[in-house]
């Protein structure tokens, strides 16, 4: 793969909560990976195979969903449909992350089962990516019997997260499952846990006494999943544990705004990421992480730049991703976005204070192009121009 160069873009969002935006304007990708950020003026792009003229929109990484229940590739028997992740894509997710596979029909609760579930999905997140997209789908449910060996082999073949306990596998007491806890994470694996009320037959009510003992990596939907638990709860788990906090479309929106009031207030936007908790009996939302940047940005009045980190970087630091961020040697999975058609708003930033849905018109991931005018959006009034050097595959557009 030869160098890819975006130029005169407007704002660059970094997705860090702790740097907000980067100086420059033009971006330069090599081999899928970044590799210089700053002003035209000072970089070197004479031989770039393809140019992309951004027209002075903003640049942010790809979107990353932290709670998606993939089954077996992009088919989802809970809705009946196909094709949800190319969906999550046209809606600027780059990135799917799933927290366990709980609709596969007769699905065995048991350690033989789960083991196997666990590498085969996390074969197929590896080597199925429709439009792109890419998903992590090793996950394992805890069921009895399952030892440290297993963890072990999990591991070896890109296990990375335990399946949401309270919901996937039949083992969520503490005192159950806390040395199958203790190889996972002497193995490198990802601990979260289900917050709030039941969901689906079978699982599990959670609430701050159980996250207290378990002591996960990351509370999932702490705004309810999709029934929340009682505020003193919510406040209880915020203030108390030192996990990182998701928050999800299909939960509680008046929960999501509290907390995001509280954490806030204690200057914790780092502890926050989004996820959409889909496909699920709340259906299928391509826009479900945009919806929530939107929310916490417009009605909480969270700097965009920040609400974006949420959705990018701060989910890829607790999920080792070498995406999420603009930065050099990161993956170049990017979005060109700008304000729709019509809005009042001048620009992608003044668009997402306001509360309107960005037009994204580029959609990048490891520096190609996988998508011009992102379907789950609308189109803005500024045109992207790309300039291709002879020989590129890459079709021109203008």
């Amino acid at each position: 793969m030869n160098k890819r160069v975006v130029v005169n873009i407007g704002t660059i969002v970094s997705g860090d909560t702790s740097k907000g935006f980067l100086k420059g304007d033009t971006i330069i990708i090599e081999k899928g990976k970044i590799s210089a950020i700053g002003y035209s003026t000072n970089l070197n792009f004479n031989n770039a195979e393809l140019v992309i003229d951004a027209a002075g929109m903003m640049v942010t990484p790809g979107l990353i969903d932290s709670h998606t229940h993939p089954v077996i590739g992009d088919w989802t028997p809970r809705q009946k449909a196909i094709n949800w992740m190319e969906g999550a894509l046209n809606g600027g997710v780059t990135t799917i992350i799933s927290q366990g596979v709980v609709h596969l029909p007769g699905r065995p609760q048991n350690r033989s089962a789960a083991k196997a579930l666990a590498i085969l999905c996390a074969a197929i997140g590896d080597n199925y990516r429709p439009g792109g997209i890419k998903s992590h789908q090793g996950t394992v449910p805890l069921e009895a019997g399952l030892t440290e060996q297993d963890f072990r082999e999990m591991a070896e073949n890109g296990v990375k997260i335990i399946g949401e306990i309270g919901v996937v596998g039949k083992l969520h007491h503490p005192e159950d499952i806390a040395e199958m806890l203790s190889w996972a994470r002497q193995y490198g694996m990802i601990v979260p846990l289900h917050f709030g009320a039941r969901s689906i037959p079978g699982s599990a009510r959670i609430w701050s006494e159980e996250v207290e003992k378990i002591r996960p990596d990351v509370v999932l939907h702490l705004n309810g999943g999709p029934v929340g638990a009682p505020w003193p709860e919510v406040k209880k788990v915020i203030e108390d544990s030192k996990a990182v906090l998701e928050l999800v479309y299909t939960g509680n929106p008046k929960l999501m705004y509290d907390a995001i009031e509280l954490i806030k207030g204690r200057n914790e936007y780092h502890r926050v990421l989004i996820g959409s908790d889909t496909p699920s009996g709340g259906g299928l939302i391509p826009s479900a992480i945009l919806k929530c940047i939107l929310q916490i940005a417009s009605l909480n009045q969270v700097p965009p730049e920040i609400a974006i980190a949420m959705a990018t970087g701060t989910t890829s630091d607790l999920y080792k991703l070498n995406t999420g961020k603009i930065e050099i040697g990161r993956e170049a999975d990017l979005l060109i976005m700008d304000a729709p058609l019509d809005s009042a708003a001048h620009d992608a930033m003044e668009a997402i204070k306001m509360g309107d849905l960005p037009a994204i018109e580029i959609i990048m991931i490891d520096g190609e192009i996988v998508v011009i005018e992102a379907a789950n959006t609308f189109r803005s009034s500024k045109t992207p121009l790309l300039k291709v050097n002879k020989g590129s595959q890459i079709i021109n557009h203008c």
